[in-house]
Protein backbone atom coordinates (compact mmCIF):
# COMPACT_ATOMS: atom_id res chain seq x y z
CA UNK A 1 0.00 0.00 0.00
CA UNK A 2 1.52 3.39 -0.63
CA UNK A 3 1.47 6.40 2.02
CA UNK A 4 -1.06 8.15 -0.34
CA UNK A 5 -3.65 5.32 0.13
CA UNK A 6 -3.05 4.51 3.69
CA UNK A 7 -3.69 8.59 4.31
CA UNK A 8 -6.99 7.63 2.37
CA UNK A 9 -7.78 4.55 4.63
CA UNK A 10 -6.98 6.48 7.57
CA UNK A 11 -8.89 9.84 6.88
CA UNK A 12 -12.35 7.71 6.19
CA UNK A 13 -11.66 6.19 9.81
CA UNK A 14 -11.47 9.71 11.15
CA UNK A 15 -14.37 10.76 9.75
CA UNK A 16 -16.25 7.43 11.57
CA UNK A 17 -14.38 8.27 14.73
CA UNK A 18 -12.28 5.20 15.40
CA UNK A 19 -9.77 6.00 17.47
CA UNK A 20 -10.56 6.27 21.41
CA UNK A 21 -7.12 7.45 22.92
CA UNK A 22 -3.77 7.50 22.28
CA UNK A 23 -2.59 4.30 22.17
CA UNK A 24 -5.08 3.55 19.27
CA UNK A 25 -3.87 6.92 17.70
CA UNK A 26 -0.15 5.47 18.11
CA UNK A 27 -0.68 1.93 16.87
CA UNK A 28 -3.98 2.91 13.78
CA UNK A 29 -2.20 6.06 12.60
CA UNK A 30 1.39 7.13 13.62
CA UNK A 31 2.95 3.50 12.86
CA UNK A 32 0.95 2.40 9.79
CA UNK A 33 2.37 6.04 8.40
CA UNK A 34 5.82 5.63 9.45
CA UNK A 35 6.27 2.20 8.15
CA UNK A 36 4.71 3.70 4.96
CA UNK A 37 7.28 6.41 5.08
CA UNK A 38 10.21 3.45 5.37
CA UNK A 39 10.60 3.41 8.89
CA UNK A 40 10.95 -0.30 9.93
CA UNK A 41 8.82 -0.05 13.40
CA UNK A 42 9.30 -3.31 14.67
CA UNK A 43 13.39 -2.23 15.01
CA UNK A 44 12.59 -0.26 18.65
CA UNK A 45 16.32 1.35 18.20
CA UNK A 46 15.51 3.58 14.98
CA UNK A 47 11.57 3.93 16.04
CA UNK A 48 12.28 4.13 19.73
CA UNK A 49 8.56 4.22 21.82
CA UNK A 50 8.71 6.12 25.00
CA UNK A 51 11.80 7.92 24.84
CA UNK A 52 13.24 8.13 28.28
CA UNK A 53 14.62 12.02 28.21
CA UNK A 54 14.08 14.85 30.46
CA UNK A 55 12.54 13.22 33.51
CA UNK A 56 9.69 12.33 30.91
CA UNK A 57 9.03 10.31 28.06
CA UNK A 58 8.72 11.11 24.47
CA UNK A 59 6.06 9.55 23.04
CA UNK A 60 8.68 8.04 19.63
CA UNK A 61 11.97 8.97 18.84
CA UNK A 62 13.23 8.29 15.02
CA UNK A 63 16.66 7.77 15.25
CA UNK A 64 19.64 7.50 12.96
CA UNK A 65 21.45 5.10 14.80
CA UNK A 66 20.67 3.22 18.55
CA UNK A 67 19.93 6.18 20.71
CA UNK A 68 20.47 9.44 18.21
CA UNK A 69 17.51 11.03 18.04
CA UNK A 70 16.43 12.87 15.26
CA UNK A 71 13.16 13.72 15.64
CA UNK A 72 10.37 13.88 18.68
CA UNK A 73 7.21 12.56 17.95
CA UNK A 74 4.58 13.45 20.81
CA UNK A 75 0.99 11.73 20.18
CA UNK A 76 -1.87 13.02 21.85
CA UNK A 77 -5.87 12.27 22.05
CA UNK A 78 -7.99 13.19 18.87
CA UNK A 79 -8.75 17.05 19.38
CA UNK A 80 -6.45 16.47 22.57
CA UNK A 81 -3.28 18.78 21.23
CA UNK A 82 -5.71 21.96 20.03
CA UNK A 83 -7.29 21.59 23.61
CA UNK A 84 -3.96 21.26 25.43
CA UNK A 85 -1.45 23.04 22.94
CA UNK A 86 0.41 24.79 24.83
CA UNK A 87 1.17 22.30 27.58
CA UNK A 88 1.60 19.82 25.20
CA UNK A 89 3.83 22.05 23.13
CA UNK A 90 6.33 23.00 26.39
CA UNK A 91 6.34 19.01 26.78
CA UNK A 92 7.70 18.21 23.25
CA UNK A 93 10.57 21.39 23.12
CA UNK A 94 11.45 20.36 26.47
CA UNK A 95 12.43 16.98 25.81
CA UNK A 96 13.73 18.69 21.93
CA UNK A 97 16.16 20.74 23.81
CA UNK A 98 17.00 18.17 26.20
CA UNK A 99 18.58 15.93 23.55
CA UNK A 100 19.75 18.66 20.86
CA UNK A 101 16.62 16.91 18.28
CA UNK A 102 16.18 19.59 15.70
CA UNK A 103 12.57 18.41 14.50
CA UNK A 104 9.58 17.85 16.69
CA UNK A 105 6.75 16.67 15.76
CA UNK A 106 3.04 17.28 17.82
CA UNK A 107 -0.14 14.86 16.56
CA UNK A 108 -3.58 14.06 17.51
CA UNK A 109 -3.94 11.48 14.16
CA UNK A 110 -5.83 14.41 12.71
CA UNK A 111 -3.48 17.28 12.62
CA UNK A 112 0.16 17.06 12.36
CA UNK A 113 2.10 20.19 13.28
CA UNK A 114 6.54 20.21 13.01
CA UNK A 115 8.57 22.71 14.72
CA UNK A 116 11.95 23.82 14.56
CA UNK A 117 13.12 24.29 18.10
CA UNK A 118 16.42 26.23 17.13
CA UNK A 119 13.89 29.12 15.43
CA UNK A 120 13.22 32.37 17.39
CA UNK A 121 9.41 33.63 16.86
CA UNK A 122 6.50 34.95 18.90
CA UNK A 123 5.64 31.70 20.78
CA UNK A 124 5.63 28.10 19.36
CA UNK A 125 3.61 29.64 16.69
CA UNK A 126 6.87 31.40 15.56
CA UNK A 127 8.56 27.70 15.02
CA UNK A 128 6.00 26.05 13.30
CA UNK A 129 7.05 24.90 9.73
CA UNK A 130 3.56 23.53 9.00
CA UNK A 131 0.00 22.77 10.39
CA UNK A 132 -1.35 19.79 8.06
CA UNK A 133 -4.78 18.23 8.93
CA UNK A 134 -5.02 14.68 6.98
CA UNK A 135 -8.84 14.75 7.65
CA UNK A 136 -9.43 17.34 5.37
CA UNK A 137 -6.23 17.63 3.10
CA UNK A 138 -6.37 15.52 -0.03
CA UNK A 139 -4.08 12.63 0.39
CA UNK A 140 -1.90 13.33 -1.76
CA UNK A 141 -1.10 17.11 -1.20
CA UNK A 142 -0.72 15.38 2.63
CA UNK A 143 1.10 12.25 1.14
CA UNK A 144 3.67 14.94 0.26
CA UNK A 145 4.26 17.22 3.25
CA UNK A 146 4.53 14.11 5.15
CA UNK A 147 7.61 12.50 2.66
CA UNK A 148 9.23 15.89 2.33
CA UNK A 149 9.55 15.70 6.59
CA UNK A 150 9.49 12.68 7.68
CA UNK A 151 10.37 10.05 5.08
CA UNK A 152 13.13 8.18 6.88
CA UNK A 153 16.48 8.41 4.40
CA UNK A 154 15.42 12.13 4.51
CA UNK A 155 15.20 12.20 8.05
CA UNK A 156 19.13 10.09 8.51
CA UNK A 157 20.38 12.14 6.31
CA UNK A 158 19.41 15.53 7.48
CA UNK A 159 17.72 16.33 4.21
CA UNK A 160 14.78 16.59 6.09
CA UNK A 161 15.86 18.90 8.36
CA UNK A 162 17.37 21.66 5.51
CA UNK A 163 14.06 21.34 3.97
CA UNK A 164 12.32 22.59 7.01
CA UNK A 165 14.54 25.60 7.23
CA UNK A 166 14.79 26.44 3.89
CA UNK A 167 10.92 26.34 4.08
CA UNK A 168 11.00 28.15 7.09
CA UNK A 169 12.69 30.81 5.77
CA UNK A 170 10.20 31.09 2.93
CA UNK A 171 7.23 31.29 4.87
CA UNK A 172 9.17 34.37 6.87
CA UNK A 173 9.89 35.88 3.58
CA UNK A 174 6.47 35.63 2.46
CA UNK A 175 4.71 37.39 5.73
CA UNK A 176 7.21 40.05 5.74
CA UNK A 177 6.68 40.72 1.88
CA UNK A 178 3.01 40.15 1.51
CA UNK A 179 2.54 41.89 -1.53
CA UNK A 180 5.31 39.73 -3.72
CA UNK A 181 2.88 36.91 -2.86
CA UNK A 182 0.00 37.92 -4.79
CA UNK A 183 1.51 39.00 -7.98
CA UNK A 184 -0.14 37.35 -11.19
CA UNK A 185 0.47 33.97 -12.63
CA UNK A 186 3.22 34.76 -14.80
CA UNK A 187 5.07 37.27 -11.86
CA UNK A 188 4.38 34.19 -9.30
CA UNK A 189 6.32 31.87 -12.05
CA UNK A 190 9.24 34.96 -12.25
CA UNK A 191 9.84 34.61 -8.48
CA UNK A 192 10.58 31.31 -8.13
CA UNK A 193 13.09 31.12 -10.87
CA UNK A 194 14.63 34.23 -9.36
CA UNK A 195 14.73 32.46 -5.65
CA UNK A 196 16.38 29.68 -7.09
CA UNK A 197 19.50 31.65 -7.17
CA UNK A 198 19.03 34.07 -4.53
CA UNK A 199 17.82 31.55 -2.03
CA UNK A 200 20.95 29.27 -1.55
CA UNK A 201 22.91 33.01 -0.73
CA UNK A 202 19.88 34.19 1.42
CA UNK A 203 20.35 30.47 3.46
CA UNK A 204 23.70 30.43 3.68
CA UNK A 205 24.27 31.36 7.05
CA UNK A 206 21.08 30.22 8.29
CA UNK A 207 21.55 26.67 7.06
CA UNK A 208 25.11 26.56 7.04
CA UNK A 209 25.70 23.37 5.60
CA UNK A 210 26.56 23.05 2.11
CA UNK A 211 24.77 20.20 1.00
CA UNK A 212 21.72 22.30 1.43
CA UNK A 213 22.17 23.80 -1.35
CA UNK A 214 21.88 21.05 -3.63
CA UNK A 215 18.56 20.40 -2.37
CA UNK A 216 17.02 23.87 -2.10
CA UNK A 217 15.99 24.17 -5.82
CA UNK A 218 13.25 21.34 -5.76
CA UNK A 219 12.14 22.12 -2.33
CA UNK A 220 11.22 25.45 -3.60
CA UNK A 221 9.42 24.30 -6.86
CA UNK A 222 7.34 21.95 -4.49
CA UNK A 223 6.36 24.77 -1.67
CA UNK A 224 5.49 26.87 -4.68
CA UNK A 225 3.82 24.05 -6.34
CA UNK A 226 1.54 23.81 -2.93
CA UNK A 227 1.34 27.30 -2.87
CA UNK A 228 -0.25 27.73 -5.96
CA UNK A 229 -2.26 24.41 -6.09
CA UNK A 230 -3.96 26.67 -3.00
CA UNK A 231 -4.35 29.78 -4.75
CA UNK A 232 -5.92 28.27 -8.08
CA UNK A 233 -8.83 26.59 -5.67
CA UNK A 234 -9.04 29.50 -3.86
CA UNK A 235 -10.04 31.45 -7.03
CA UNK A 236 -11.84 29.25 -9.09
CA UNK A 237 -8.70 28.57 -11.82
CA UNK A 238 -7.34 31.58 -11.84
CA UNK A 239 -4.53 33.96 -10.69
CA UNK A 240 -4.81 37.27 -10.90
CA UNK A 241 -5.82 37.79 -14.75
CA UNK A 242 -4.29 34.90 -16.30
CA UNK A 243 -4.96 31.73 -17.02
CA UNK A 244 -2.60 29.29 -14.67
CA UNK A 245 -0.31 26.46 -16.23
CA UNK A 246 1.69 24.63 -13.80
CA UNK A 247 5.41 25.27 -13.29
CA UNK A 248 7.55 22.54 -15.23
CA UNK A 249 9.82 21.05 -12.70
CA UNK A 250 10.48 18.08 -14.94
CA UNK A 251 8.13 16.23 -13.26
CA UNK A 252 4.13 15.47 -13.23
CA UNK A 253 1.73 13.89 -11.24
CA UNK A 254 1.76 10.21 -10.63
CA UNK A 255 -0.49 9.58 -14.03
CA UNK A 256 0.50 12.99 -15.53
CA UNK A 257 -2.14 14.44 -14.21
CA UNK A 258 -2.26 18.49 -13.30
CA UNK A 259 -1.83 18.22 -9.56
CA UNK A 260 -3.13 21.76 -9.33
CA UNK A 261 -6.84 20.66 -10.16
CA UNK A 262 -9.24 18.73 -8.60
CA UNK A 263 -11.40 15.53 -10.93
CA UNK A 264 -14.77 17.13 -12.38
CA UNK A 265 -15.86 14.06 -14.36
CA UNK A 266 -19.57 13.65 -13.79
CA UNK A 267 -21.02 10.47 -12.54
CA UNK A 268 -24.29 8.98 -11.10
CA UNK A 269 -24.88 9.36 -7.62
CA UNK A 270 -27.91 7.00 -6.12
CA UNK A 271 -30.52 8.09 -2.98
CA UNK A 272 -32.32 5.39 -1.74
CA UNK A 273 -32.96 3.95 -5.52
CA UNK A 274 -33.63 7.04 -7.16
CA UNK A 275 -30.52 7.52 -9.69
CA UNK A 276 -29.28 11.20 -10.29
CA UNK A 277 -26.86 12.30 -12.62
CA UNK A 278 -24.21 14.80 -11.78
CA UNK A 279 -21.71 17.09 -13.77
CA UNK A 280 -19.03 17.72 -10.65
CA UNK A 281 -18.48 16.70 -7.24
CA UNK A 282 -20.21 20.30 -6.43
CA UNK A 283 -22.68 19.25 -8.14
CA UNK A 284 -23.46 15.80 -6.41
CA UNK A 285 -23.51 17.75 -2.66
CA UNK A 286 -25.90 19.96 -4.01
CA UNK A 287 -28.18 17.28 -5.57
CA UNK A 288 -27.80 15.73 -2.28
CA UNK A 289 -29.08 17.92 0.04
CA UNK A 290 -31.76 19.33 -2.06
CA UNK A 291 -33.37 15.70 -1.90
CA UNK A 292 -33.08 15.33 1.85
CA UNK A 293 -34.68 18.40 2.05
CA UNK A 294 -37.24 17.69 -0.39
CA UNK A 295 -37.99 13.98 1.59
CA UNK A 296 -38.19 15.45 4.69
CA UNK A 297 -38.51 19.34 5.55
CA UNK A 298 -36.07 20.52 8.49
CA UNK A 299 -33.27 18.48 7.11
CA UNK A 300 -30.69 20.88 6.94
CA UNK A 301 -31.57 22.95 9.98
CA UNK A 302 -31.63 19.24 11.82
CA UNK A 303 -27.92 19.21 9.62
CA UNK A 304 -26.73 22.86 10.58
CA UNK A 305 -27.48 22.01 14.82
CA UNK A 306 -25.11 18.94 14.32
CA UNK A 307 -22.07 19.53 15.94
CA UNK A 308 -20.23 17.49 12.93
CA UNK A 309 -21.24 20.80 10.56
CA UNK A 310 -17.90 22.38 10.67
CA UNK A 311 -13.85 22.42 9.41
CA UNK A 312 -11.56 23.28 10.99
CA UNK A 313 -12.79 26.74 10.69
CA UNK A 314 -16.01 27.33 9.05
CA UNK A 315 -19.40 25.59 9.05
CA UNK A 316 -20.54 23.28 5.64
CA UNK A 317 -23.90 24.79 5.73
CA UNK A 318 -25.63 27.81 7.01
CA UNK A 319 -28.35 30.46 5.91
CA UNK A 320 -25.34 33.30 6.47
CA UNK A 321 -22.46 32.54 3.91
CA UNK A 322 -20.45 34.49 6.18
CA UNK A 323 -20.21 31.61 8.98
CA UNK A 324 -18.98 29.67 5.42
CA UNK A 325 -15.17 31.13 5.52
CA UNK A 326 -13.30 32.78 7.77
CA UNK A 327 -11.74 34.72 4.34
CA UNK A 328 -13.58 36.91 2.89
CA UNK A 329 -12.66 36.49 -1.05
CA UNK A 330 -13.62 32.68 -0.46
CA UNK A 331 -17.20 33.86 0.47
CA UNK A 332 -18.61 33.93 -3.13
CA UNK A 333 -17.59 30.08 -3.05
CA UNK A 334 -20.88 28.57 -2.40
CA UNK A 335 -24.03 26.87 -3.07
CA UNK A 336 -27.87 27.43 -2.77
CA UNK A 337 -30.07 24.92 -1.31
CA UNK A 338 -33.35 25.06 -0.11
CA UNK A 339 -34.97 27.82 1.21
CA UNK A 340 -31.91 30.27 2.51
CA UNK A 341 -29.64 28.04 3.19
CA UNK A 342 -26.18 28.21 1.29
CA UNK A 343 -23.15 25.56 1.11
CA UNK A 344 -19.52 25.92 0.61
CA UNK A 345 -18.05 24.70 -2.44
CA UNK A 346 -14.62 25.44 -1.60
CA UNK A 347 -13.47 21.53 -0.14
CA UNK A 348 -11.60 18.99 -1.50
CA UNK A 349 -13.72 15.93 -3.34
CA UNK A 350 -12.91 13.88 -0.19
CA UNK A 351 -14.10 16.49 2.03
CA UNK A 352 -17.28 16.76 0.23
CA UNK A 353 -17.58 12.95 0.18
CA UNK A 354 -17.10 13.86 3.93
CA UNK A 355 -20.08 16.19 4.17
CA UNK A 356 -22.24 13.76 1.72
CA UNK A 357 -21.78 11.05 4.68
CA UNK A 358 -22.43 13.07 7.84
CA UNK A 359 -25.98 14.08 5.21
CA UNK A 360 -26.65 10.65 5.19
CA UNK A 361 -26.16 9.82 9.04
CA UNK A 362 -28.00 12.84 9.94
CA UNK A 363 -31.16 12.16 7.57
CA UNK A 364 -31.13 8.23 9.27
CA UNK A 365 -29.65 6.79 5.77
CA UNK A 366 -26.83 4.70 5.67
CA UNK A 367 -23.85 5.89 3.39
CA UNK A 368 -22.51 2.84 0.23
CA UNK A 369 -26.40 1.68 0.62
CA UNK A 370 -28.86 4.01 0.59
CA UNK A 371 -26.59 6.66 -0.54
CA UNK A 372 -24.33 5.92 -3.50
CA UNK A 373 -21.39 8.06 -4.32
CA UNK A 374 -17.82 8.06 -5.03
CA UNK A 375 -15.56 10.87 -6.20
CA UNK A 376 -12.00 10.91 -7.66
CA UNK A 377 -9.03 12.43 -4.34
Amino acid sequence: MTLEAKLRDIQKKLWDSNFPNERSISQGIVLPILRELNWDTDNTSLVWPEYTVGGGLADFALCGNSDNPKVFIEVKKLGGVEKAEKKAQDQVMRYAHNKDVRIVVLTDGRTWSLYLPEKGGMGYDGKRVFKLDISERPPQESSEVLQRYLEKSRVVSDKALETARVIFFLRKHRKSNPGMWKEPFERAVGLVRALHHLVPIALAEEIGTKSAQDNIDPDIVDYFHSLLREEISQSGGKIGSSTPTPIDNGSKGKEGKDEGNQSSRSGKLVILGKSFHYRDAKDALVIVFKELERRELGFCQRFYNDPRNHGRTRRFIAQDKGELYDRIHLKENHAQLSGNWVIGTNNSNLQKEKIIRIAADVAGLKFGKDIIVSFDA
